[in-house]
Protein backbone atom coordinates (compact mmCIF):
# COMPACT_ATOMS: atom_id res chain seq x y z
CA UNK A 1 0.00 0.00 0.00
CA UNK A 2 1.44 3.85 -0.95
CA UNK A 3 2.13 6.13 1.47
CA UNK A 4 -0.62 8.66 2.27
CA UNK A 5 -0.56 12.23 1.03
CA UNK A 6 -1.88 15.68 1.84
CA UNK A 7 -3.76 17.17 -0.86
CA UNK A 8 -1.31 19.39 -1.45
CA UNK A 9 1.42 16.35 -2.35
CA UNK A 10 -1.63 14.44 -4.59
CA UNK A 11 -2.43 17.71 -6.59
CA UNK A 12 1.29 17.91 -7.65
CA UNK A 13 1.92 14.31 -8.54
CA UNK A 14 -1.61 14.39 -10.73
CA UNK A 15 0.12 17.35 -12.26
CA UNK A 16 3.77 15.64 -13.02
CA UNK A 17 1.86 12.39 -14.29
CA UNK A 18 -0.02 14.83 -16.59
CA UNK A 19 2.45 16.51 -17.73
CA UNK A 20 4.72 13.79 -18.34
CA UNK A 21 1.97 12.63 -20.98
CA UNK A 22 1.30 15.59 -22.38
CA UNK A 23 3.09 16.48 -25.97
CA UNK A 24 6.05 19.37 -25.59
CA UNK A 25 5.06 22.52 -26.92
CA UNK A 26 5.59 22.96 -30.14
CA UNK A 27 4.82 19.87 -31.43
CA UNK A 28 2.94 19.58 -34.25
CA UNK A 29 2.83 16.34 -36.62
CA UNK A 30 1.89 17.62 -40.05
CA UNK A 31 1.13 15.08 -43.38
CA UNK A 32 0.50 17.75 -45.49
CA UNK A 33 1.68 16.20 -48.89
CA UNK A 34 1.61 13.24 -47.63
CA UNK A 35 -2.00 12.16 -48.81
CA UNK A 36 -0.86 9.34 -51.37
CA UNK A 37 1.20 7.58 -48.86
CA UNK A 38 -1.80 7.97 -46.53
CA UNK A 39 -4.32 6.68 -48.89
CA UNK A 40 -2.31 3.63 -50.08
CA UNK A 41 -1.47 3.00 -46.57
CA UNK A 42 -4.99 2.92 -45.24
CA UNK A 43 -6.13 1.02 -48.98
CA UNK A 44 -3.99 -1.66 -48.67
CA UNK A 45 -4.27 -2.08 -44.65
CA UNK A 46 -8.12 -2.69 -45.84
CA UNK A 47 -7.27 -5.16 -48.38
CA UNK A 48 -5.21 -6.92 -45.74
CA UNK A 49 -8.06 -7.52 -43.59
CA UNK A 50 -10.12 -8.25 -45.89
CA UNK A 51 -7.80 -11.40 -47.14
CA UNK A 52 -7.83 -12.27 -43.69
CA UNK A 53 -10.93 -12.48 -43.28
CA UNK A 54 -11.75 -14.34 -46.23
CA UNK A 55 -8.51 -16.54 -46.12
CA UNK A 56 -9.81 -17.63 -41.93
CA UNK A 57 -14.06 -17.68 -42.75
CA UNK A 58 -14.31 -18.22 -46.89
CA UNK A 59 -14.92 -21.90 -46.48
CA UNK A 60 -18.06 -21.18 -44.51
CA UNK A 61 -19.46 -18.11 -46.65
CA UNK A 62 -22.46 -18.28 -49.01
CA UNK A 63 -20.73 -17.45 -51.73
CA UNK A 64 -16.96 -17.86 -51.47
CA UNK A 65 -17.36 -21.37 -50.39
CA UNK A 66 -17.80 -22.19 -54.12
CA UNK A 67 -14.47 -20.54 -54.91
CA UNK A 68 -10.58 -22.04 -54.91
CA UNK A 69 -9.04 -21.44 -52.27
CA UNK A 70 -6.41 -19.12 -54.02
CA UNK A 71 -9.33 -16.99 -54.46
CA UNK A 72 -9.03 -16.05 -50.87
CA UNK A 73 -5.82 -14.75 -51.37
CA UNK A 74 -5.69 -12.67 -54.78
CA UNK A 75 -9.42 -11.71 -54.99
CA UNK A 76 -9.55 -8.81 -52.46
CA UNK A 77 -6.11 -7.56 -53.98
CA UNK A 78 -7.72 -7.96 -57.66
CA UNK A 79 -10.77 -5.51 -56.40
CA UNK A 80 -9.08 -3.55 -54.14
CA UNK A 81 -5.51 -2.42 -56.06
CA UNK A 82 -7.62 -0.61 -59.13
CA UNK A 83 -9.74 0.75 -56.89
CA UNK A 84 -6.63 2.24 -55.09
CA UNK A 85 -4.80 3.05 -57.81
CA UNK A 86 -8.08 5.17 -59.43
CA UNK A 87 -8.41 7.28 -56.19
CA UNK A 88 -4.39 8.18 -56.18
CA UNK A 89 -5.26 9.31 -60.11
CA UNK A 90 -8.64 11.34 -59.06
CA UNK A 91 -8.57 12.59 -55.83
CA UNK A 92 -8.12 16.29 -54.90
CA UNK A 93 -5.92 16.57 -52.24
CA UNK A 94 -3.76 13.55 -53.50
CA UNK A 95 -3.25 15.02 -57.29
CA UNK A 96 0.30 17.17 -57.14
Amino acid sequence: MGRVRTGTQYARSRRRAAGARAQPRGFHLSLAGHGDVTLAGMGLSYILLLTAFYVDNGKSLPLWKDLPPIAYWLLPAAVGLPLIIQALFRHPLVRH
